[in-house]
């Protein structure tokens, strides 16, 4: 019953933030925004509440206070609107006939796919085992550490999981959120699916209304989701290539394609699609896309001078970029520039005072200190930023890395610059080019600079840019479709053939089922939960889908190495010592005192991987936990 009142109280706060500070959206924007920002809010809170009042107390209180603001909105609301079922029906049947029906289909199909999606990755459970698949098979092991890490742990702590020497930099809200639910009732996978699904859909639902406030239609905004969800270059004409190798019928070699088409690194393609590479398994993205939609809506409401509480409105977006880095760091980064830029635009067409300017950025500033200092003090080095002109082009030219990368959807960056540029000429509007400009500057900077250890993740930032120009491309598109039912059709090839790569990409990615737990992990999972004290570090393997880390929430010593230098942490030394612990020499015993080891586990991969010493172990150490296969000790 808790899990239920809590994922209610989410609503109560996101429906009190987005009544107050936006009062002015229509029923889709709301409903979009008070998911979103119910989510965000909430977390914080129960973060807060945690760290001051413990979990019990702080999940108890957060609850309370979330469900007591939804009863008295519905009680307010009630009161306000209270009238006869007559009238309710008639206004009713006069909302049917004007229903865009449209958009009805196209929100039901793109729910439909990003649910299906959502949980077959999300630790699916068949037959007593855990599936995920394509890119969330990697990075959903992650956050699941995460989400088991806070959902069990005592008190709150902020080591990380996967080093147990640091605390964790990695932008953890969302799993922390998602560990609540865990602690609260929710099984894994629905804490996975209530925490990204939801915010997928309100991102959809928002880019609409980023659409609606520039008076395009619904055809704008399925080119957009087409065009920004179906992204994925020339890798098309590998698939057929493959296809035609391969004697077997084009429909069955769709749903059994061997390689993600939009993502071949051995083809330099590395401009990989959003769903499957981002959407699913970069949790904290969704939530950063969202907020980025979410600026888009009130940047367009703002200029094109709709009636909307201007300074209250920008109030609340200064407080979520505040919230933000937490979430996703990347969305942080590029918000606040672009917040900045806009005010400073609005300033000058008189709409803000300087006083204005200056409170309206002090939150997103003040909230974020600690977050920023928490972040880069315990990561930040000198393997995070570098010169690296062309991204990663490799050996290729830069002109034809991107062209290969990109195929038709060059033509969208290209017409998006000279749409802005048209509008700056005839000096009609300029909000395109406002926002076109610091976002080509973006993805300018990502091609010069990389900004973490891992150049691949600079992407992350080019998506803001490519949502931007996805929108006001659509726009001129719809604006301009031809009406020759000729060129029509030459529009629609061309649609098709741009996301031709990205709709294979996401077909395979429905196809696939990959396991990544068996019942053997989950059952010894179960045991260290029981038997084991969840503060205790653990002397493991490295590898991503670890039960101890991935299913029981425990401290290990190192993690999955793919991971810890992607967050900028040298982890040579531990893997030196880690051989000598696991070896039995002479040096173990100062060792796992060294690295505070209060258990060891033993498995097929510290024996073979590792060479772990059982004899040395089984002599100076009582074993807690023994299977045919796993050996748990524990060191007093």
């Amino acid at each position: 019953m808790l899990a239920v009142f809590l994922l209610l109280s989410i609503l109560g706060f996101g429906s009190y933030f987005t009544q107050f500070f936006f009062p002015h959206f229509k029923p889709m924007a709301r409903l979009s925004t008070l998911i979103l920002t119910g989510l965000i809010i909430s977390g914080w809170l129960l973060f807060i509440s945690a760290k001051y009042f413990g979990y019990e107390l702080g999940l108890l209180s957060t609850t309370i206070i979330g469900l007591s603001l939804i009863i008295n909105l519905i009680a307010s609301n009630h009161l306000q609107k209270s009238q006869s079922l007559k009238i309710k029906w008639q206004k009713i049947k006069k909302k049917l006939k004007k229903t865009n029906w449209l958009l009805i289909v196209s929100i039901i199909a793109w729910s439909g796919v990003l649910t299906q999606l959502s949980i077959t990755h999300n630790f699916l459970n068949k037959q007593g085992a855990y599936y995920s698949g394509g890119g969330a098979y990697g990075d959903l092991a992650l956050h699941s550490t995460l989400i088991h890490f806070f959902g069990l742990q005592p008190n709150l702590d902020l080591t990380s999981p996967i080093y147990a020497q640091q605390p964790t930099s990695y932008p953890f809200m969302i799993d922390f959120i998602a560990g609540q639910l865990l602690r609260s009732g929710w099984s894994l996978q629905i804490s996975l699916i209530i925490t990204s699904l939801p915010i997928m859909i309100a991102l959809i639902l928002l880019i609409y209304v980023v659409i609606k406030a520039n008076k395009g239609s619904t055809r704008a905004w399925n080119i957009t989701l087409l065009l920004f969800l179906l992204n994925g270059g020339v890798g098309i004409a590998y698939f057929f290539q493959d296809w035609q190798k391969s004697n077997l019928n084009l429909f069955h070699f769709l749903l059994n394609q061997p390689f993600e088409y939009a993502h071949l690194a051995d083809k330099n393609l590395r401009w990989s699609n959003i769903i499957t590479d981002y959407l699913l398994p970069q949790r904290g993205m969704v939530v950063g896309l969202a907020i980025f939609a979410l600026f888009l809506v009130l940047f367009f409401q703002i200029n094109r001078n709709n009636k909307i509480s201007l300074k209250k409105s920008l109030a609340g977006m200064s407080i979520l970029i505040g919230l933000s880095p937490w979430w996703h760091i990347h969305t942080y980064i590029t918000l606040l520039p672009l917040f900045g830029w806009s005010l400073l635009w609005w300033r000058h067409q008189r709409k803000l005072s300087t006083k204005d300017i200056v409170l309206l950025i002090l939150p997103a500033v003040i909230l974020s200190i600690p977050q920023l200092y928490w972040q880069f003090t315990n990561t930040m080095n000198t393997k995070f930023m570098h010169f690296q002109p062309g991204w990663m082009k490799g050996n290729q030219h830069f002109i034809l890395f991107w062209i290969k990368n990109m195929g038709l959807e060059i033509f969208i960056w290209l017409g998006s610059i000279c749409i802005a540029y048209k509008q700056i000429k005839q000096k009609k509007r300029c909000d395109f080019f406002l926002l076109i400009f610091p976002l080509i500057i973006l993805f300018i900077l990502t091609n010069l600079i990389i900004f973490q250890p891992h150049d691949y993740d600079n992407m992350k930032f080019m998506l803001f840019s490519y949502l931007g120009v996805c929108v006001v491309t659509a726009l001129w598109l719809d604006k301009n479709w031809p009406k020759k039912n000729i060129l029509k059709i030459i529009a629609i090839v061309l649609i098709t053939f741009t996301i031709s790569t990205g709709f294979v990409s996401v077909i395979r990615e429905m196809t696939l089922s990959w396991k990544i737990a068996n019942q053997s992990s989950i059952m010894i999972a179960t045991k260290i939960k029981q038997k084991t004290n969840p503060e205790g570090i653990f002397l493991t393997s490295d590898e991503h889908n670890h039960p101890v880390s991935m299913l029981a929430g425990r401290k290990i010593l190192l993690g999955y190495r793919g991971w810890l230098w992607t967050h900028g942490i040298d982890y040579s030394q531990t893997v030196s010592d880690i051989q000598l612990m696991f070896a039995g020499t002479p040096k173990t015993l100062d060792l796992l005192k060294k690295y505070r080891i209060k258990y060891i586990y033993i498995g097929e991969n510290e024996r073979k991987k590792w060479q772990a010493n059982l004899e040395f172990f089984d002599q100076h150490f009582p074993k807690i936990i023994s299977d045919p296969n796993v050996s748990i000790y524990q060191v007093n």
